[in-house]
């Protein structure tokens, strides 16, 4: 008795050529290690994408359309290497080969994997007893396709897999069901608690190929690669500053728009991002969980530990290019800089004057508010700021700046 297959939907005949984005996307996932039959090193091609992007896709398009893989791109190089360590090297049986293709033949793998299981998945083509790989398969697809069919009810924020919207759901539950053995911190997920071990354990799995360095976290050594590609695809529309990481990209974006979405509830100041919102959190409770190991005092922040610990070694790494004075902390030679180019960019509303950065903005607000929130602990005089106080307090020292 014959049998008939499943209706299709629709029908596969040819490859449909691939945007200028989505080659762009696939490229810009792709790790950054090179084949030796790249004409260019991975991180090269994405440093310059914008300028080679038109010619890879018509390569690939190319291909696509004439549905021939050019002799070219069915090169691979191949690397033995021992299937178990400890095994005698001498023997060829020992070895596996390790296919490495060319990041353009890789990138049109993608493609072509993406509308093979595109069309699989539309007119339902999978093997009604496959269990094995086929979710990931589905979940790996959707990052091309962009189908997010996982919807969150409270915030209507969609996925594309049905575990990230289960995690997602905790923020609103404040349900944080994996907690650490050591300090009894709880995470809303088993990945972000497998990296928060890391901070007892010291391991740094993750190693930059170029300098070396190691990080707890493999997204913290993609942010840090980018150091030395220089790469920054995260550019505004509106004023065409560019971002090396879409967090920072997107924090930036609410300048213009005015949002700050994330709100204290003690004082309702409002924030751009809940980094920033924690962190003035801590003024409320009090709470320093960053401290000096050589003279104890503590911080809300890391980055003013970072500063603070720069007052112990000395380490001045900001340099002025035109009058070689140094700085310790970016904010201040930015304010420096300012002499050379006579730029003041904070100017009172009361009566224009304009200064240079705003704590000198702020000190001088003063003078029209009548504020003196610095107040001498032995003759109670108050100053408008911490400098002046301190220059009166030599007057109870004997000329000798006070100990703070």
């Amino acid at each position: 008795m014959a049998t008939t297959g499943p209706s299709l939907i629709s029908s596969l005949s040819i490859f449909t050529p691939a945007s200028e984005y989505t080659i762009s996307g696939l490229i810009r996932k792709a790790k950054t290690t090179t084949c030796q039959l790249d004409p260019l090193p991975t991180t090269l091609v994405k440093a310059c994408l914008p300028a080679i992007l038109p010619m890879i896709t018509d390569i690939i398009n190319s291909s696509l359309s004439s549905g021939i893989v050019p002799t070219s791109l069915k090169l691979a190089a191949i690397t033995p290497i021992l299937k178990k360590n400890g095994t005698d090297p001498a023997d060829l049986n020992h070895y596996k080969p390790i296919s490495n293709l060319p990041l353009i033949s890789k990138t049109l793998e993608r493609v072509v994997a993406a509308q093979l299981q595109s069309h699989l998945d539309t007119n339902n083509l999978h093997e009604p007893f496959q269990s094995g790989f086929l979710p990931k398969t589905q979940s790996t697809n959707r990052t091309h396709t962009g189908e997010k069919p996982f919807t969150c009810d409270q915030c209507e924020k969609r996925f594309s897999h049905s575990d990230s919207l289960k995690v997602h759901q905790r923020i609103h539950t404040g349900e944080k069901p994996f907690t650490c053995d050591q300090c009894e911190k709880s995470f809303w997920s088993s990945g972000n608690l497998k990296i928060h071990k890391r901070t007892h354990t010291g391991e740094k799995p993750f190693t930059c190929d170029q300098c070396e360095k190691s990080f707890s976290q493999s997204y913290s050594l993609k942010v840090h690669q980018i150091i030395h590609t220089g790469e920054k695809p995260f550019t505004c529309d509106q004023c065409e500053k560019s971002f090396s990481i879409s967090s920072n990209f997107k924090v930036h974006q609410q300048t213009h728009t005015g949002e700050k979405p994330f709100t204290c509830d003690q004082c309702e100041k409002s924030f751009w991002s809940s980094g920033t919102l924690k962190v003035h959190q801590r003024t409320h409770t009090g709470e320093k969980p960053f401290t000096c190991d050589q003279c104890e005092k503590s911080f809300i922040q890391s980055a003013d530990l970072k500063v603070h610990l720069r007052t112990h070694t000395g380490e001045k790494p900001y340099s002025c290019d035109q009058c070689d004075k140094s700085f310790s902390h970016s904010s201040h030679f930015k304010v420096h800089q300012r002499t050379h180019t006579g730029e003041k960019p904070f100017t009172c509303d009361q009566c224009e004057k304009s200064f240079s950065g705003s704590g000198y903005l702020k000190i001088h607000q003063r003078t029209h508010t009548g504020e003196k929130p610095f107040t001498c602990d032995q003759c109670e005089k108050s100053f408008s700021g911490s400098g002046y106080l301190k220059i009166h307090q030599r007057i109870h020292t004997g000329g000798k700046n006070p100990t703070l």
